[in-house]
């Protein structure tokens, strides 16, 4: 339910904001061997403090937003928490949790958050601090992912991915569990005494506070309810075109539609997402990012808004103001419904990051799967661009001269991050997906990571692209000093000055396990192998000529992880499920644990400060202990 109210207010600049995130709850880490350059994991006392840069003011989906007690609040994935009192200013908390909000409901003093952790385990948090602080209710945690909650006035009701169940709370803090068939819940809403609940196809109707559920018209068979709202008077329910796109109810059990508003609905050829009503209209938005008003006493669709850069989940209006909230922790304000504000700067990508790379401390550049850019030369300030025709990227990095990034079909560089040339080397017909890039001053290397007949390496300079065969069974490829080096499935390192001729150094390890990962600190080189072999991971101090054995920490998980270097450090991220252990070296032989709240896509340093890539399209700064 939606609560909207009205108070003056004046609308004021966006203001950067960076918000500090102290991590805790770090695993202990156990020693390793005691052999010449065994890897130490001690147990980190001193924990990593996270700053979002990308997106502003935070980056995680936000799935719901209401007004309370003069403060917007929203909520959403990664039990992310936004609070603000003028939609300009945010505050970013977490409710000290990994899981993902889909609903936010008050009774006018506190307010309960529902979602789901993991895959479908229930779970519902409460505040009575106006969202400032949050604790865990106690519920039964089986009933699936909770999708929507309501206030009726005596209970908090939340409902899910259940069939058979919805869950009652009187204060928010314990829940009960009531038998219910057939009530499954998309969206939820309540007015008039009655709970009205959308799923895929069907509305069910409760009279009695939740414990019995009725079908209501079978109008929504096969149709899903993707938006649902009570505005004192009557329900409206959003579906597809096929059903009417929009139902009006003044009970929550016969529904009708308008002809004007079915094909409404078919022409923007997307769902809503939520409805509120502001005088004398209904503001929906929708999957599309786009925003659209009706008059409420007739079928009458007034202009659509100009559609923005992603999708949008939730609407609110207070204080004069409209605030909507969506993917990526997008927030969009608006002081008359027309002209929107994106607050902390446009999305750039919702795709994940590809890699970053630094050009001598000077400037930073971030390239996404899809071909966008980021960089900055401060590390606050950022700037867009993107490679044009771009499909698929992989991997960027510097080459002493200029950035340098490959992909599917692809080799890029540039100057300045900012103006890209795109060149396809390929001179067969098959798709190469270029996996791995690397350069010494003019000259860059790209490796096809796939198995293509045709030949697996292209040799660029500003002059072009060749393609060359390359040494079987490679695995990765960086540049270390003044000369290209290759580690092979085989578990041997191959060292190039030109790419076309290659020589095999000294074995690292006298194993047939496979090697997975390399990087590089200057003639500092560390490799892994593709198993948990741990004792296969192998340092070489000249440029990879020569190689001792170094025993990794037992407890890393080495299958499955990435390796990084930032010019200062060496990272490896864990290769475990979540991926949120980073292991922190500075010779590549004594190693360390951090656990991070997010998995980590790249590293780099920029002015003496570190910034990671997260999973998704986030980047932060990070200050280690």
């Amino acid at each position: 339910m939606k609560h909207t109210q009205k108070f003056s207010m004046k609308f004021l600049c966006f203001i950067s904001l960076t918000i500090l995130i102290a991590i805790s709850g770090c695993n202990d880490a156990t020693d390793g061997g005691e052999s010449a350059g065994t890897a130490n994991a001690p147990e980190v006392e001193d924990r990593p403090k996270i700053s979002w840069v990308h997106p502003l003011p935070q980056g995680h989906s936000l799935k719901d937003i209401i007004y309370l007690n003069g403060q917007f609040i929203a909520i959403g994935d990664n039990g992310a928490v936004l609070r603000s009192a003028d939609a300009i200013e945010w505050t970013a908390s977490t409710a000290n949790t990994a899981a993902s909000f889909s609903a936010l409901e008050t009774n006018g003093q506190v307010l309960v958050a529902v979602g789901k952790r993991g895959t479908n385990t229930s779970i519902a948090y409460y505040s009575n601090d106006n969202g400032a602080n949050w604790q865990a209710a106690d519920i039964d945690e089986t009933i699936g992912e909770l999708r929507g909650v309501v206030w009726t006035g005596n209970n908090f009701v939340a409902a899910g991915s259940s069939n058979d169940a919805v869950l009652i709370s009187t204060t928010g803090e314990s829940w009960n569990k009531q038998t219910a068939a057939s009530t499954r819940s998309h969206k939820l809403a309540f007015g008039n005494g009655a709970i009205v609940s959308g799923s895929l196809n069907n509305i069910k109707r409760s009279l009695d506070g939740g414990s019995t559920w009725s079908s209501t018209s079978s109008v929504f068979a096969a149709a899903e309810v993707s938006a649902l709202y009570y505005d004192g008077t009557q329900f409206l329910a959003a579906t597809t075109e096929n059903f009417g796109g929009i139902k009006i109810s003044s009970d929550g059990e016969s529904w009708a539609s308008d002809a004007a508003d079915k094909q409404y609905v078919a022409n923007i050829g997307t769902l809503f997402s939520d409805i509120i009503d502001v005088d004398n209209y209904y503001w929906l938005t929708a999957r599309d990012g786009s925003i659209h008003r009706r008059e409420k006493q007739n079928a009458t669709w007034l202009e659509k808004l100009a559609g923005l850069d992603v999708a949008l989940h939730s609407l609110v209006h207070a204080n004069d103001t409209f605030v909507a909230v969506g993917e990526s922790g997008a927030v969009r304000v608006s002081n008359d419904g027309n002209n929107w504000q994106t607050i902390g700067g446009p999305i750039v990508t919702t795709s994940r990051w590809a890699g970053i790379a630094t050009n001598d401390a000077e400037r930073m550049v971030a390239l996404s799967e899809d071909g966008k850019v980021l960089y900055s030369d401060n590390g606050t300030d950022w700037t867009a661009s993107e490679l044009n025709d771009s499909p698929y990227m992989t991997a960027i990095a510097w080459s002493g001269t200029r950035f340098v990034a490959t992909g599917t079909n692809v080799v890029a560089n540039s100057i300045d991050g900012e103006t890209w040339e795109v060149v396809d080397p390929r001179t067969g017909t098959g798709d190469a997906f270029f996996s791995h890039v690397a350069g010494i001053d003019e000259k860059w290397m790209a490796l096809v990571g796939n198995n293509l007949a045709d030949d697996q390496l292209a040799i660029c300079s500003p002059a072009g692209c060749d393609m060359r065969e390359a040494p079987s069974a490679t695995r990765s490829l960086i540049a270390a000093e003044n000369q290209f080096v290759i580690i092979r499935a085989a578990g041997t390192v191959m060292v190039s000055d030109d790419g076309l001729d290659w020589r095999t150094t000294e074995r690292p390890i006298n194993s047939s396990n496979s090697f997975y990962r390399i990087a590089s600190i200057d003639d500092n080189i560390v490799v892994t192998p593709q198993s948990n072999a741990h004792q296969n991971t192998a340092f070489s101090s000249d440029g990879g000529e020569t190689w001792i054995s170094v025993d990794f920490p037992a407890n890393a998980n080495i299958t499955a992880s990435a390796l990084f270097s930032d010019g200062n450090r060496f990272y490896l991220r864990d290769g475990s499920s979540a991926g949120q252990a980073l292991w922190i070296s500075e010779d590549g032989l004594s190693w360390s644990k951090q656990d991070l709240p997010y998995p980590v896509r790249g590293i780099a340093t920029l002015s003496d400060k570190t910034y990671i890539l997260g999973n998704q399209n986030h980047i932060f700064e990070i200050e280690l202990p």
